[in-house]
């Protein structure tokens, strides 16, 4: 076990011990942390627990131990996606919209709403309801004062 902690980042080693330590004491974990292995990161999940006998005297010890770097780089590269859509969504100096297949808004840019259909002071007074007015815009009267 000792070689194992080794290749546990250095960040994460105390967290780890811990984790063991309560292992000991009969506390089952799920713990994810980074291990370094030829100078890469990778990405773990690991259970644990302890079984015990009717003496209460430890019997076998369950552990999984997963790999889900694959997953995490996912996550993080869609999260950078997502921040570079958004930004190029709200920053974007033409009027934007993302509609379901129905042709509801679901998205509006800050430029579609201000310049192009006057409802910037509507938003302010009410984010919850501004989708509804969007996809009832045959209804809705633009107020003329500017906030």
């Amino acid at each position: 076990m000792y070689l194992f902690r080794l290749f546990v980042h250095l960040e994460n080693r105390k967290k780890v011990q811990l984790n063991r330590k309560n292992l000991v004491l009969g506390k089952p974990y799920k713990l994810k942390y980074r291990i370094v292995i030829d100078n890469s990161i990778k990405f773990i999940i690991s259970n644990a627990e302890v079984l015990y006998d009717d003496e209460n005297k430890p019997i076998k010890l369950i552990r999984t131990v997963i790999d889900v770097t694959e997953n995490i780089t996912f996550e993080n590269k869609l999260i950078k996606s997502d921040k570079r859509f958004r930004g190029a969504f709200e920053n974007s100096p033409t009027g934007l919209s993302v509609t379901s297949l129905k042709g509801k808004f679901i998205k509006v840019s800050h430029f579609t709403l201000s310049h192009r259909l006057g409802m910037s002071h509507y938003v302010k007074k009410n984010k919850e309801n501004y989708f509804y007015q969007m996809n009832n815009y045959k209804n809705y009267q633009p107020n003329s004062k500017k906030i």
